[in-house]
Protein backbone atom coordinates (compact mmCIF):
# COMPACT_ATOMS: atom_id res chain seq x y z
CA UNK A 1 0.00 0.00 0.00
CA UNK A 2 0.67 3.40 -0.86
CA UNK A 3 1.35 6.69 1.16
CA UNK A 4 -1.63 8.96 0.37
CA UNK A 5 -0.21 11.81 2.39
CA UNK A 6 -2.93 15.32 0.92
CA UNK A 7 -5.56 12.56 1.27
CA UNK A 8 -6.49 12.95 -2.53
CA UNK A 9 -7.13 9.24 -3.14
CA UNK A 10 -3.75 8.68 -4.98
CA UNK A 11 -0.78 7.57 -3.12
CA UNK A 12 2.88 7.89 -3.50
CA UNK A 13 5.05 4.84 -5.47
CA UNK A 14 8.05 5.84 -3.44
CA UNK A 15 6.38 5.57 0.10
CA UNK A 16 5.13 2.22 0.46
CA UNK A 17 4.18 -0.56 2.99
CA UNK A 18 3.24 -4.03 2.49
CA UNK A 19 0.34 -5.18 4.98
CA UNK A 20 -3.08 -7.50 4.93
CA UNK A 21 -5.11 -4.63 4.67
CA UNK A 22 -4.31 -0.72 3.84
CA UNK A 23 -3.12 0.86 7.02
CA UNK A 24 -4.50 4.43 7.57
CA UNK A 25 -3.09 7.15 5.13
CA UNK A 26 -2.51 4.39 2.70
CA UNK A 27 -4.44 3.35 -0.86
CA UNK A 28 -3.37 0.80 -3.40
CA UNK A 29 -2.75 3.00 -5.97
CA UNK A 30 -0.04 5.01 -6.57
CA UNK A 31 0.00 6.93 -9.71
CA UNK A 32 -0.08 10.60 -7.58
CA UNK A 33 3.04 12.63 -8.69
CA UNK A 34 2.74 14.97 -5.66
CA UNK A 35 1.48 13.73 -2.45
CA UNK A 36 1.92 16.81 -0.75
CA UNK A 37 -0.49 18.94 -3.48
CA UNK A 38 -4.40 16.81 -3.08
CA UNK A 39 -5.01 18.90 -6.09
CA UNK A 40 -2.60 17.34 -8.38
CA UNK A 41 -3.32 13.61 -9.01
CA UNK A 42 -3.94 11.53 -12.18
CA UNK A 43 -7.77 13.02 -11.89
CA UNK A 44 -7.06 15.94 -11.97
CA UNK A 45 -7.69 18.92 -14.48
CA UNK A 46 -4.36 20.62 -16.53
CA UNK A 47 -4.98 23.92 -16.04
CA UNK A 48 -2.36 26.81 -16.58
CA UNK A 49 -0.59 27.14 -13.35
CA UNK A 50 3.15 25.49 -14.22
CA UNK A 51 2.27 22.03 -12.77
CA UNK A 52 1.46 19.01 -13.80
CA UNK A 53 -1.52 19.34 -12.32
CA UNK A 54 -2.68 15.53 -13.73
CA UNK A 55 0.32 13.60 -13.65
CA UNK A 56 0.49 12.58 -17.34
CA UNK A 57 4.19 14.34 -17.17
CA UNK A 58 2.90 17.12 -19.30
CA UNK A 59 2.82 20.56 -17.86
CA UNK A 60 0.31 23.45 -19.03
CA UNK A 61 0.92 24.04 -22.52
CA UNK A 62 2.25 20.96 -23.92
CA UNK A 63 -0.50 18.97 -22.50
CA UNK A 64 -3.60 18.58 -24.70
CA UNK A 65 -5.96 18.62 -21.84
CA UNK A 66 -5.47 21.79 -20.78
CA UNK A 67 -8.28 23.57 -19.80
CA UNK A 68 -8.53 27.68 -18.91
CA UNK A 69 -5.68 29.18 -21.58
CA UNK A 70 -6.45 32.35 -22.56
CA UNK A 71 -6.16 33.96 -26.20
CA UNK A 72 -3.52 35.94 -27.49
CA UNK A 73 -4.11 38.39 -31.31
CA UNK A 74 -1.53 38.39 -33.47
CA UNK A 75 0.29 42.24 -33.10
CA UNK A 76 2.78 42.12 -36.44
CA UNK A 77 2.73 45.90 -36.96
CA UNK A 78 3.86 46.42 -32.85
CA UNK A 79 1.26 48.67 -32.41
CA UNK A 80 -0.12 47.28 -29.08
CA UNK A 81 -3.28 46.14 -31.29
CA UNK A 82 -3.92 42.77 -32.33
CA UNK A 83 -5.53 40.92 -35.50
CA UNK A 84 -8.74 38.80 -34.21
CA UNK A 85 -8.40 36.49 -37.64
CA UNK A 86 -4.66 35.39 -36.46
CA UNK A 87 -4.85 34.34 -32.57
CA UNK A 88 -3.29 31.67 -30.33
CA UNK A 89 -4.51 29.45 -27.46
CA UNK A 90 -1.47 29.61 -24.33
CA UNK A 91 -0.82 29.95 -21.02
CA UNK A 92 1.99 32.78 -21.54
CA UNK A 93 1.99 35.86 -23.54
CA UNK A 94 3.54 34.38 -26.92
CA UNK A 95 6.29 36.89 -28.28
CA UNK A 96 4.28 39.26 -30.86
CA UNK A 97 0.80 38.67 -29.43
CA UNK A 98 -1.44 41.24 -27.40
CA UNK A 99 -4.60 40.23 -25.22
CA UNK A 100 -6.67 43.04 -27.23
CA UNK A 101 -8.07 42.20 -30.91
CA UNK A 102 -9.07 45.46 -32.40
CA UNK A 103 -6.67 46.37 -34.52
CA UNK A 104 -7.96 46.88 -38.37
CA UNK A 105 -4.97 46.60 -39.87
CA UNK A 106 -2.58 44.82 -38.42
CA UNK A 107 0.38 45.67 -41.09
CA UNK A 108 -0.06 49.68 -40.53
CA UNK A 109 1.11 50.64 -37.06
CA UNK A 110 -0.30 54.22 -37.24
CA UNK A 111 -3.58 52.28 -37.59
CA UNK A 112 -5.32 51.39 -34.58
CA UNK A 113 -7.99 52.27 -32.66
CA UNK A 114 -7.03 55.50 -30.63
CA UNK A 115 -5.46 56.77 -33.55
CA UNK A 116 -6.26 60.02 -35.10
CA UNK A 117 -8.28 60.23 -37.86
CA UNK A 118 -6.28 61.98 -40.80
CA UNK A 119 -7.09 62.41 -44.44
CA UNK A 120 -5.94 59.69 -46.61
CA UNK A 121 -8.40 56.93 -47.18
CA UNK A 122 -7.92 54.67 -44.34
CA UNK A 123 -10.02 54.39 -41.08
CA UNK A 124 -6.84 55.25 -38.79
CA UNK A 125 -8.89 54.89 -35.79
CA UNK A 126 -10.54 51.45 -36.53
CA UNK A 127 -14.25 52.63 -35.81
CA UNK A 128 -15.55 51.54 -39.19
CA UNK A 129 -15.67 54.97 -40.90
CA UNK A 130 -12.91 56.28 -43.12
CA UNK A 131 -11.83 60.50 -43.27
CA UNK A 132 -15.54 60.90 -41.43
CA UNK A 133 -15.61 64.85 -41.14
CA UNK A 134 -12.73 65.26 -42.40
CA UNK A 135 -13.13 65.20 -46.47
CA UNK A 136 -13.36 68.20 -48.68
CA UNK A 137 -16.56 68.79 -51.22
CA UNK A 138 -14.77 69.29 -54.78
CA UNK A 139 -16.92 70.05 -58.09
CA UNK A 140 -16.42 68.97 -61.48
CA UNK A 141 -14.40 71.67 -63.89
CA UNK A 142 -15.56 69.95 -67.01
CA UNK A 143 -14.52 72.57 -68.87
CA UNK A 144 -11.68 73.31 -66.77
CA UNK A 145 -11.82 77.25 -66.49
CA UNK A 146 -11.12 76.68 -62.66
CA UNK A 147 -14.36 77.05 -61.91
CA UNK A 148 -16.45 74.07 -60.42
CA UNK A 149 -20.76 72.95 -61.39
CA UNK A 150 -22.24 72.65 -57.91
CA UNK A 151 -24.53 70.02 -58.97
CA UNK A 152 -21.85 67.56 -60.13
CA UNK A 153 -19.64 67.14 -56.90
CA UNK A 154 -17.32 64.00 -54.82
CA UNK A 155 -16.44 64.52 -51.13
CA UNK A 156 -12.58 63.07 -50.97
CA UNK A 157 -9.61 64.35 -49.30
CA UNK A 158 -7.57 65.97 -51.67
CA UNK A 159 -9.21 67.17 -54.94
CA UNK A 160 -9.43 64.45 -58.19
CA UNK A 161 -8.57 65.05 -61.53
CA UNK A 162 -10.88 67.68 -63.19
CA UNK A 163 -12.45 68.75 -59.65
CA UNK A 164 -12.04 71.81 -57.91
CA UNK A 165 -12.66 73.68 -54.62
CA UNK A 166 -15.32 76.17 -56.52
CA UNK A 167 -18.88 75.48 -57.17
CA UNK A 168 -19.61 78.88 -58.97
CA UNK A 169 -19.79 78.11 -62.33
CA UNK A 170 -23.05 78.45 -64.21
CA UNK A 171 -22.32 76.77 -67.33
CA UNK A 172 -19.39 73.97 -66.98
CA UNK A 173 -19.71 73.22 -70.63
CA UNK A 174 -17.94 76.32 -71.71
CA UNK A 175 -14.56 77.23 -70.28
CA UNK A 176 -15.30 81.60 -71.07
CA UNK A 177 -18.30 81.62 -68.60
CA UNK A 178 -17.41 81.48 -65.00
CA UNK A 179 -17.65 83.99 -62.15
CA UNK A 180 -13.76 85.35 -62.88
CA UNK A 181 -15.45 85.87 -66.79
CA UNK A 182 -16.01 89.49 -67.86
CA UNK A 183 -19.24 90.51 -68.93
CA UNK A 184 -19.81 90.60 -72.93
CA UNK A 185 -21.79 93.28 -73.73
CA UNK A 186 -25.11 92.28 -76.61
CA UNK A 187 -24.20 88.52 -76.57
CA UNK A 188 -27.59 87.28 -74.23
CA UNK A 189 -25.16 85.31 -71.72
CA UNK A 190 -24.55 85.66 -67.83
CA UNK A 191 -20.64 85.41 -68.83
CA UNK A 192 -19.49 86.34 -65.49
CA UNK A 193 -22.29 83.98 -62.92
CA UNK A 194 -23.62 87.01 -61.08
CA UNK A 195 -27.41 86.14 -62.13
CA UNK A 196 -27.62 89.18 -64.28
CA UNK A 197 -26.84 89.22 -67.95
CA UNK A 198 -24.92 92.16 -69.63
CA UNK A 199 -25.14 94.09 -66.53
CA UNK A 200 -23.16 97.32 -66.28
CA UNK A 201 -22.64 97.34 -70.27
CA UNK A 202 -22.11 100.79 -71.96
CA UNK A 203 -23.49 99.62 -75.23
CA UNK A 204 -22.69 101.26 -78.41
CA UNK A 205 -24.81 102.31 -81.37
CA UNK A 206 -24.63 103.83 -84.21
CA UNK A 207 -24.62 107.39 -85.01
CA UNK A 208 -27.35 109.17 -86.81
CA UNK A 209 -27.65 113.19 -87.12
CA UNK A 210 -29.31 115.81 -89.02
CA UNK A 211 -26.83 118.08 -91.30
CA UNK A 212 -26.86 120.42 -88.91
CA UNK A 213 -27.18 123.26 -91.81
CA UNK A 214 -28.65 126.59 -91.06
CA UNK A 215 -32.04 127.02 -91.32
CA UNK A 216 -32.69 122.95 -90.86
CA UNK A 217 -35.48 121.72 -88.94
CA UNK A 218 -35.01 120.55 -85.47
CA UNK A 219 -37.05 118.60 -82.87
CA UNK A 220 -38.86 120.95 -80.36
CA UNK A 221 -40.34 118.96 -77.37
CA UNK A 222 -40.50 114.74 -76.85
CA UNK A 223 -43.46 114.01 -74.71
CA UNK A 224 -44.73 110.76 -73.14
CA UNK A 225 -47.84 109.95 -71.31
CA UNK A 226 -49.67 106.54 -69.79
CA UNK A 227 -52.59 105.94 -71.66
CA UNK A 228 -54.18 104.29 -68.59
CA UNK A 229 -53.75 107.21 -66.46
CA UNK A 230 -52.67 110.00 -68.41
CA UNK A 231 -49.68 110.26 -66.49
CA UNK A 232 -46.54 112.43 -67.66
CA UNK A 233 -43.50 110.08 -68.37
CA UNK A 234 -41.13 112.31 -70.41
CA UNK A 235 -41.53 115.47 -71.24
CA UNK A 236 -38.49 116.92 -72.90
CA UNK A 237 -37.86 120.53 -74.33
CA UNK A 238 -35.05 120.73 -76.36
CA UNK A 239 -34.53 123.30 -79.16
CA UNK A 240 -32.04 123.50 -82.10
CA UNK A 241 -29.35 120.39 -81.33
CA UNK A 242 -27.88 120.94 -84.40
CA UNK A 243 -28.74 117.74 -85.99
CA UNK A 244 -28.29 115.77 -82.79
CA UNK A 245 -29.33 115.63 -79.69
CA UNK A 246 -28.28 112.98 -76.43
CA UNK A 247 -30.59 113.06 -73.83
CA UNK A 248 -30.02 109.27 -72.89
CA UNK A 249 -28.82 110.77 -68.87
CA UNK A 250 -32.92 111.47 -69.14
CA UNK A 251 -34.07 107.79 -67.71
CA UNK A 252 -37.87 107.30 -68.28
CA UNK A 253 -39.64 104.46 -66.46
CA UNK A 254 -42.26 102.52 -68.33
CA UNK A 255 -44.05 99.48 -67.82
CA UNK A 256 -44.33 95.78 -69.75
CA UNK A 257 -47.55 95.64 -70.68
CA UNK A 258 -48.66 99.05 -70.84
CA UNK A 259 -49.79 101.73 -73.89
CA UNK A 260 -47.93 105.10 -73.86
CA UNK A 261 -49.00 108.05 -76.12
CA UNK A 262 -45.99 109.38 -77.79
CA UNK A 263 -46.49 113.25 -78.68
CA UNK A 264 -43.58 114.82 -81.18
CA UNK A 265 -43.20 119.05 -81.80
CA UNK A 266 -41.18 120.09 -84.53
CA UNK A 267 -39.52 123.33 -84.54
CA UNK A 268 -41.78 125.37 -87.43
CA UNK A 269 -42.99 129.07 -88.37
CA UNK A 270 -45.79 129.96 -87.90
CA UNK A 271 -48.08 130.20 -91.10
CA UNK A 272 -46.01 128.63 -93.24
CA UNK A 273 -47.57 125.12 -93.72
CA UNK A 274 -44.45 122.19 -93.96
CA UNK A 275 -44.51 118.22 -93.84
CA UNK A 276 -42.32 116.23 -91.19
CA UNK A 277 -41.80 112.37 -90.98
CA UNK A 278 -41.21 110.68 -87.36
CA UNK A 279 -39.93 107.64 -86.82
CA UNK A 280 -39.14 106.26 -83.20
CA UNK A 281 -37.06 103.33 -82.23
CA UNK A 282 -36.23 101.50 -78.88
CA UNK A 283 -33.94 98.29 -77.97
CA UNK A 284 -36.01 96.64 -76.52
CA UNK A 285 -33.38 93.73 -75.93
CA UNK A 286 -30.81 95.85 -75.32
CA UNK A 287 -28.64 94.22 -78.52
CA UNK A 288 -26.62 97.67 -79.58
CA UNK A 289 -29.02 98.06 -82.61
CA UNK A 290 -32.92 98.92 -83.26
CA UNK A 291 -33.10 96.37 -86.47
CA UNK A 292 -35.10 93.12 -84.26
CA UNK A 293 -38.57 92.84 -84.94
CA UNK A 294 -40.87 95.10 -83.41
CA UNK A 295 -38.24 97.76 -82.10
CA UNK A 296 -39.28 100.47 -84.83
CA UNK A 297 -42.28 100.85 -82.64
CA UNK A 298 -43.75 104.66 -83.96
CA UNK A 299 -43.71 106.09 -87.60
CA UNK A 300 -45.85 109.17 -88.07
CA UNK A 301 -46.05 112.36 -89.91
CA UNK A 302 -47.81 115.11 -90.15
CA UNK A 303 -48.36 118.40 -92.09
CA UNK A 304 -47.79 120.96 -89.31
CA UNK A 305 -47.45 121.14 -86.01
CA UNK A 306 -47.88 118.03 -83.72
CA UNK A 307 -47.61 114.16 -84.66
CA UNK A 308 -48.79 112.01 -82.11
CA UNK A 309 -48.26 108.12 -82.19
CA UNK A 310 -49.10 105.02 -79.27
CA UNK A 311 -47.39 102.41 -78.69
CA UNK A 312 -46.98 99.38 -76.49
CA UNK A 313 -44.17 98.49 -74.44
CA UNK A 314 -43.82 94.28 -74.90
CA UNK A 315 -43.50 92.03 -72.44
CA UNK A 316 -40.54 90.34 -73.61
CA UNK A 317 -38.41 94.05 -73.11
CA UNK A 318 -35.01 93.32 -71.18
CA UNK A 319 -36.14 94.97 -67.31
CA UNK A 320 -34.66 96.93 -64.99
CA UNK A 321 -31.41 97.85 -67.67
CA UNK A 322 -31.20 101.53 -69.80
CA UNK A 323 -32.86 100.74 -73.11
CA UNK A 324 -31.88 102.74 -76.00
CA UNK A 325 -34.98 104.84 -78.15
CA UNK A 326 -34.14 107.14 -80.71
CA UNK A 327 -36.67 109.74 -82.08
CA UNK A 328 -36.22 110.61 -85.64
CA UNK A 329 -37.76 113.57 -87.39
CA UNK A 330 -36.64 114.59 -90.71
CA UNK A 331 -38.37 117.43 -92.90
CA UNK A 332 -40.06 116.44 -96.45
CA UNK A 333 -42.94 116.23 -98.19
CA UNK A 334 -45.02 112.89 -97.00
CA UNK A 335 -44.47 110.12 -97.59
CA UNK A 336 -40.49 110.53 -96.69
CA UNK A 337 -38.42 108.00 -97.28
CA UNK A 338 -36.09 106.94 -94.58
CA UNK A 339 -32.90 105.08 -94.47
CA UNK A 340 -33.43 103.84 -91.29
CA UNK A 341 -32.03 104.49 -87.27
CA UNK A 342 -28.45 104.92 -88.55
CA UNK A 343 -29.64 107.57 -91.28
CA UNK A 344 -27.55 111.03 -91.62
CA UNK A 345 -26.90 114.18 -93.23
CA UNK A 346 -30.89 115.18 -94.18
CA UNK A 347 -32.64 117.84 -92.90
CA UNK A 348 -33.72 118.03 -89.12
CA UNK A 349 -32.44 116.11 -86.30
CA UNK A 350 -32.37 113.21 -84.06
CA UNK A 351 -32.61 112.69 -80.10
CA UNK A 352 -31.51 109.39 -78.38
CA UNK A 353 -32.79 108.71 -74.76
CA UNK A 354 -32.76 106.46 -71.95
CA UNK A 355 -35.81 104.07 -71.05
CA UNK A 356 -35.83 101.43 -68.25
CA UNK A 357 -38.91 98.52 -68.00
CA UNK A 358 -40.43 97.23 -65.32
CA UNK A 359 -41.87 93.97 -65.64
CA UNK A 360 -39.80 92.91 -68.84
CA UNK A 361 -37.68 90.04 -68.50
CA UNK A 362 -35.93 89.24 -65.42
CA UNK A 363 -32.91 87.33 -65.40
CA UNK A 364 -32.88 84.60 -63.01
CA UNK A 365 -29.93 82.01 -62.10
CA UNK A 366 -31.23 78.82 -60.90
CA UNK A 367 -29.23 77.10 -58.04
CA UNK A 368 -30.25 73.58 -59.41
CA UNK A 369 -29.13 73.76 -63.04
CA UNK A 370 -26.90 76.82 -62.51
CA UNK A 371 -28.92 78.44 -66.14
CA UNK A 372 -29.72 81.70 -66.30
CA UNK A 373 -33.08 82.13 -67.53
CA UNK A 374 -35.86 84.83 -68.29
CA UNK A 375 -39.27 85.20 -66.68
CA UNK A 376 -42.09 87.58 -67.20
CA UNK A 377 -41.82 89.08 -63.38
CA UNK A 378 -40.27 92.80 -62.13
CA UNK A 379 -41.05 91.22 -58.51
CA UNK A 380 -38.55 89.45 -56.67
CA UNK A 381 -38.00 86.06 -57.40
CA UNK A 382 -37.67 82.79 -55.19
CA UNK A 383 -36.56 79.35 -55.63
CA UNK A 384 -39.20 76.76 -54.28
CA UNK A 385 -39.39 72.72 -53.72
CA UNK A 386 -43.16 73.79 -53.86
CA UNK A 387 -43.03 74.11 -57.29
CA UNK A 388 -40.91 70.77 -58.43
CA UNK A 389 -42.05 68.91 -61.36
CA UNK A 390 -40.81 65.98 -63.38
CA UNK A 391 -40.39 66.22 -67.35
CA UNK A 392 -40.81 63.23 -69.28
CA UNK A 393 -39.99 61.43 -71.57
CA UNK A 394 -36.61 62.88 -71.23
CA UNK A 395 -34.66 63.03 -73.79
CA UNK A 396 -37.94 63.50 -76.34
CA UNK A 397 -38.07 63.61 -79.49
CA UNK A 398 -42.03 64.29 -79.61
CA UNK A 399 -44.47 65.58 -77.11
CA UNK A 400 -43.26 66.53 -73.44
CA UNK A 401 -45.36 66.12 -70.20
CA UNK A 402 -44.58 67.81 -66.88
CA UNK A 403 -45.53 65.82 -63.10
CA UNK A 404 -46.62 67.87 -60.50
CA UNK A 405 -44.46 66.52 -57.65
CA UNK A 406 -44.68 69.82 -55.11
CA UNK A 407 -46.53 71.21 -52.97
CA UNK A 408 -47.91 74.20 -54.83
CA UNK A 409 -51.41 73.82 -56.26
CA UNK A 410 -52.62 75.90 -58.67
CA UNK A 411 -52.21 77.61 -62.36
CA UNK A 412 -48.54 78.71 -62.74
CA UNK A 413 -46.28 79.69 -66.26
CA UNK A 414 -44.15 77.64 -68.02
CA UNK A 415 -40.87 78.87 -69.79
CA UNK A 416 -38.78 76.90 -72.41
CA UNK A 417 -35.33 78.79 -72.75
CA UNK A 418 -32.06 77.39 -74.86
CA UNK A 419 -28.96 77.58 -72.89
CA UNK A 420 -28.19 81.29 -74.17
CA UNK A 421 -31.09 82.31 -72.07
CA UNK A 422 -33.63 83.14 -75.29
CA UNK A 423 -36.85 82.17 -74.88
CA UNK A 424 -38.25 79.84 -77.37
CA UNK A 425 -42.00 78.99 -75.75
CA UNK A 426 -44.35 79.95 -72.58
CA UNK A 427 -47.73 78.73 -71.95
CA UNK A 428 -50.05 78.73 -68.78
CA UNK A 429 -50.22 74.98 -66.85
CA UNK A 430 -52.06 73.33 -64.09
CA UNK A 431 -49.49 72.79 -61.09
CA UNK A 432 -52.14 70.58 -58.87
CA UNK A 433 -49.89 67.77 -56.82
CA UNK A 434 -49.87 64.42 -58.90
CA UNK A 435 -51.31 66.41 -62.24
CA UNK A 436 -50.12 65.07 -65.35
CA UNK A 437 -50.34 67.65 -68.03
CA UNK A 438 -48.67 68.13 -71.50
CA UNK A 439 -46.82 71.25 -73.25
CA UNK A 440 -47.78 72.33 -76.30
CA UNK A 441 -44.28 72.71 -77.37
CA UNK A 442 -43.27 74.12 -81.17
CA UNK A 443 -40.59 72.10 -82.84
CA UNK A 444 -37.23 72.42 -81.19
CA UNK A 445 -33.77 71.65 -82.83
CA UNK A 446 -31.46 69.09 -80.96
CA UNK A 447 -30.14 70.20 -77.71
CA UNK A 448 -30.55 70.90 -74.29
CA UNK A 449 -33.24 73.45 -72.47
CA UNK A 450 -34.43 75.01 -69.32
CA UNK A 451 -37.74 74.41 -68.63
CA UNK A 452 -39.04 76.79 -66.10
CA UNK A 453 -42.32 77.37 -63.68
CA UNK A 454 -43.53 80.67 -62.18
CA UNK A 455 -46.40 80.93 -59.99
CA UNK A 456 -48.25 83.75 -59.33
CA UNK A 457 -46.59 84.01 -55.44
CA UNK A 458 -43.21 84.44 -57.38
CA UNK A 459 -41.99 81.10 -56.99
CA UNK A 460 -39.84 79.55 -59.57
CA UNK A 461 -38.45 76.17 -60.18
CA UNK A 462 -35.93 75.19 -63.07
CA UNK A 463 -35.58 71.64 -65.18
CA UNK A 464 -33.56 70.72 -68.19
CA UNK A 465 -35.33 69.00 -71.35
CA UNK A 466 -32.96 67.35 -73.57
CA UNK A 467 -34.52 67.21 -77.06
CA UNK A 468 -33.26 64.90 -79.64
CA UNK A 469 -34.69 65.00 -83.06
Amino acid sequence: FYADTDDDGYGDESNSIDACTAPEGYVSDNTDCDDGNAAVNPGATEVCNGIDDDCDGLTDDSDPGIVGQTTYYADADGDGYGDEEVSVQSCNLPEGYVTDDTDCDDNDGDVHPGATEVCNDKDDDCDGAIDEELQSTFYADTDDDGYGDESNSIDACTAPEGYVSDDTDCDDGNGAINPGATEICGDEIDNNCDGVVDEGCVISYCASSGSGAPGNKFIKQIKMQKVSNNTTVLNNLSNNNNGYGNYTAINTNVDANAAYKLTLYPSIIVGVPVSFAWKVWIDYNRDGDFNDAGENVATASANGNVSPANIVIPNGAVQGQGLRMRVSMKLGTVPITYNGPCDNGFNGEVEDYTITVNGGILRVKSSKTGLTRSVDNQLQIAESNDLDFEIFPNPTKGKVYINCTGNFDGMATAYIHDLQGRRIHQQLVNMSLGHKLEIDVPSLQSGTYAVTIVNADNQIQTQLLEVRN
